[in-house]
């Protein structure tokens, strides 16, 4: 089992549209390979993991560096472990925006966050920088 974290910039004019073509065209494509992870988008910045086999995550990767909407796709770590994160995602999707979180009780929605990113029984050095990346925009919501 592999491993891959990368975060990139959307670009400027990218729409909703957009992204749920990416999520839809994930979501077939995790499938047919066996890869899963999961996928946030705020503020126009990506973080995703993927896991599966590490050829097909390495295939995909290659091919997200090439994807036209977004930039800047920065490589953030690579490893092999022993088992998924996100076994039943073959692309768990989170897109917030500003205007969501005012819809939303901001306090539950990240102590939850906050607590499954804490597990640690499955936790490997890529599981844990995704969070704790995954966790800022939701600080700075929050101003905590």
């Amino acid at each position: 089992m592999y491993e891959l974290l990368y975060s990139s910039i959307a670009k400027p004019d990218l729409a909703g549209e957009d992204i749920l073509d990416i999520l839809k065209t994930s979501q077939e494509f995790n499938l047919k390979y066996n890869i899963t992870g999961c996928l946030l988008y705020f503020d126009k910045e990506f973080i995703q993991i993927l896991e599966g086999d590490e050829q097909s995550v390495k295939n995909l990767f290659s091919k997200i560096k090439k994807d036209i909407r977004h930039t800047n796709v920065n490589l953030l770590l690579e490893n092999g472990k022993t088992e998924r994160v996100f076994k039943n995602w073959s692309m768990a999707f989170n897109g917030l925006s500003i205007e969501d979180m005012n819809n939303i009780d901001r306090v539950l929605l990240v102590n939850n966050f906050i607590t499954f990113s804490e597990l640690d029984y499955k936790s490997t050095k890529a599981s844990k920088l995704f969070f704790s990346m995954a966790k800022e925009p939701f600080k700075k919501l929050l101003k905590i």
